[in-house]
């Protein structure tokens, strides 16, 4: 879980600084704003699995259900980790390389 954790912190921060270097200004700056604005701008898309995403990180900090657990970490790897992958192919495009 503590990858997942880390994994998603990475993205959103990411994202975020990604769509303020395309001159868009985050107010307030939180994940759910982040993937707004993202998505509005076209930086990303399917806006309701991003929404998930932040909900699932959400209960896996409060979430003692063993099955609900299971469900989610069955959701982030159907699901969520596509996104995240979708976004690292996508900046090894859009940004110079070394």
């Amino acid at each position: 879980m503590q990858r997942f954790e880390c994994s998603w912190k990475l993205i959103w921060k990411t994202l975020k600084d990604y769509t303020e270097f395309q001159g868009i200004v985050i107010q307030p700056v939180t994940p759910r704003e982040v993937i707004r604005s993202a998505v509005q701008a076209g930086i990303i898309d399917r806006r309701k699995i991003w929404m998930d995403v932040i909900d699932a990180r959400n209960k896996m900090s409060h979430e003692y259900d063993f099955g609900e657990f299971h469900k989610i970490i069955q959701e982030i790897k159907a699901s969520y980790l596509p996104l995240f992958n979708d976004v690292y192919l996508m900046l090894q495009k859009e940004l110079p390389g070394e």
